[in-house]
């Protein structure tokens, strides 16, 4: 009787201990689990912090793009301003441009005509010269064969009115002071009488 209460306290303790056992299989295949889920987050979590640093490099990248291109539009901003300021002064130098060739062009002009006056002032200096040639050569010959006093005053009108409009207003008063200081001397050839010749 006593084996067979010590067998069955013995079994009793087996089965109390079966149980316990039990319950701690269970807890720890809770537990498992529970390690189990949570190193499946965690792996799930590791990928996404993958992702999230992939990204945020990708984002310092795109921040250091955009101060690059805030860069570029400030700098296109300073060359546009450069560029208006270089319209502006092209078209200052095509204004200036054109002035100067308007300028060299009436100075051309000028030129042109002054050329022309130098030779038509050449022309009239010839002509005065070959006048006086004669005239000198006409005052060196008898007084039967020289020119009528009124021929060489007609010469000397025709000469200083065709003279008057080469010569500046000075030059041209000299000639008339010229003109009035010959007129004696005219005169007197007028008045003396012609005397024949032997």
């Amino acid at each position: 009787v006593c084996a067979t209460s010590r067998l069955e306290a013995a079994k009793d303790d087996y089965r109390i201990h079966c149980e316990e056992l039990e319950k701690q299989l269970i807890e720890l295949q809770h537990r498992n689990d529970e390690l189990t889920s949570l190193a499946e987050e965690s792996r799930a979590l590791k990928d996404e912090l993958d992702v999230l640093r992939n990204c945020s490099d990708r984002v310092v990248m795109l921040e250091a793009s955009v101060e690059t291109y805030k860069r570029k539009l400030e700098n296109l901003g300073d060359l546009k301003r450069q560029v208006k300021l270089l319209e502006e002064n092209n078209m200052t130098y095509m204004q200036n441009s054109v002035s100067l060739e308007e300028e060299l062009r009436k100075a051309n002009a000028a030129r042109a005509q002054l050329e022309l006056s130098r030779e038509q002032i050449s022309e009239l200096q010839q002509q005065v010269e070959d006048l006086q040639k004669a005239l000198q050569s006409q005052a060196a010959k008898p007084d039967d064969v020289r020119l009528p006093t009124c021929t060489k005053l007609a010469i000397e009108s025709r000469l200083g009115g065709r003279t008057d409009s080469m010569f500046s207003p000075g030059q041209s008063f000299l000639m008339q002071q010229r003109h009035v200081s010959n007129a004696p001397r005219r005169a007197a050839s007028i008045s003396m009488p012609a005397t024949t010749s032997n």
